[in-house]
């Protein structure tokens, strides 16, 4: 342990010597205290429970002074991993270091009755999709940890939560499309699908999932749609290496995983397109081709890892309502497409297969303009021939599941 104590000691103080010359007086003086604290609390609370103290302490001088915040969220991730932490609990969230290096939110066991409540909504909505002449698909994407090994002192019920509600969802005769288990025969593996440090899957797989959605409705109701637009080699594809720290490695810094930060693709159709783009509760509307509609390139351009979130350069993030109107194809499907950020990258794929996608989150976020959609009501206006629900495993929060 004296052996640890030092190099501790010597890789702060190397930290805070090799960037004092970039800090105000201020700043420098708060990471001064902080540094004589955690040097005192050493000796007297041991030199975990004293880096956890003078951890937080830097976090709230560099969130106060937000030019340093990212400095120090790395400084802190080297450390952790340096002495092989595994688990960091931030806003009441859960971060932990996979045996893979992947990192994944471990998910509490869901009752039983949390799942027949949410499947009875879910059954609720497939009744109106029919009562308005509409068909209906449910559509359970994969939920990342599915299949992560944790480590042995965590215990993490994703796997037993999608299983059960695929039960539920059965038990009551609902059409569903399970992607993981589509994913299981296919032999994709979850370090494959999913971002390093993002719970989201990567947009090669949402143009994958657009496909096998398709595939699906075809199957079920004779939905007429062009195998060419889900075939990944009819696009072209950028990669953005070293571009990306998810909501996950926000938390937890740059450097927590050996793996390091996330590559991310921008995929763009080889193709003609001719699209438009309208957030009526926003007043927003464009036109153009695929890139210059579904596509919000801001998001990606510069490389900020703490601030910007490229993932959200499909679709443009999260609303209440979003229509996709595609030029192409005015033969095509209505579709309405209940969602959750998952649907982020999904959405613009499956946009090319309809005639228009209408596009509705349910959750009651703040920053979200105008009121929540009823979507009984919203059926009922917009008359589509299919409405699908698209999210990923199943989520512990009861929001996404009131529909009225």
């Amino acid at each position: 342990m004296k052996r640890l104590n030092q190099n501790i000691l010597v890789f702060i103080i190397s930290a805070l010597i090799i960037f004092s010359g970039l800090f105000s007086k201020a700043l420098w003086a708060g990471i001064k205290d902080s540094a004589l604290e955690f040097l005192v609390g050493v000796s007297e609370d041991g030199v975990f429970k004293s880096f956890s103290c003078f951890s937080d302490n830097m976090e709230k001088i560099s969130s106060e002074k937000l030019s340093y915040h990212s400095l120090f969220m790395d400084i802190n991730s080297v450390f952790l991993n340096s002495v092989n932490t595994k688990v960091v609990v931030k806003d009441s969230t859960a971060v932990v270091k996979t045996s893979s290096g992947y990192l994944a939110n471990p998910r509490p066991l869901m009752k039983w009755e949390e799942l027949e409540d949410r499947a009875d909504k879910v059954r609720g909505i497939y009744e109106m999709a029919e009562r308005n002449n509409a068909k209906f698909l449910y559509v359970m994407a994969p939920s990342k940890g599915y299949s992560l090994n944790y480590p042995s002192n965590i215990e993490d019920f994703t796997k037993e939560n999608c299983d059960n509600f695929a039960i539920s969802l059965k038990n009551r005769d609902i059409p569903n499309l399970n992607l993981i288990e589509k994913k299981s025969e296919q032999g994709i593996t979850d370090e494959e699908m999913f971002f390093i440090t993002d719970h989201h899957w990567r947009p090669e797989y949402a143009l994958w999932a657009s496909g096998e959605i398709c595939k699906e409705l075809d199957r079920l109701y004779g939905f007429e749609y062009d195998k060419k637009l889900t075939d990944i080699s009819n696009y072209e594809i950028k990669t953005y290496k070293d571009w990306f720290l998810g909501s996950q490695g926000k938390k937890v810094g740059s450097y927590f995983t050996s793996l390091g930060r996330d590559d991310i693709n921008i995929i763009l159709p080889k193709f003609e397109t001719s699209l438009s783009e309208a957030q009526p509760l926003k007043n927003h509307y464009r036109e153009g081709a695929f890139s210059d509609t579904v596509m919000y390139m801001e998001n990606i351009e510069k490389r900020d890892l703490y601030n910007l979130n490229p993932y959200v350069s499909y679709s443009g993030g999260d609303f209440r309502e979003q229509i996709i109107t595609n030029k192409l194809k005015p033969d095509g499907a209505k579709v309405l497409l209940i969602r959750d950020s998952f649907a982020c990258a999904a959405a613009p794929f499956l946009s090319l297969n309809t005639k228009s996608l209408y596009i509705t989150d349910v959750r009651d976020y703040e920053y979200y303009v105008g009121s929540k959609i009823n979507v009984y009501e919203y059926i009922e206006k917009i008359k589509p021939d299919y409405v699908l629900v698209l999210y990923n495993g199943i989520s512990t929060g009861e929001d996404l599941f009131d529909f009225d």
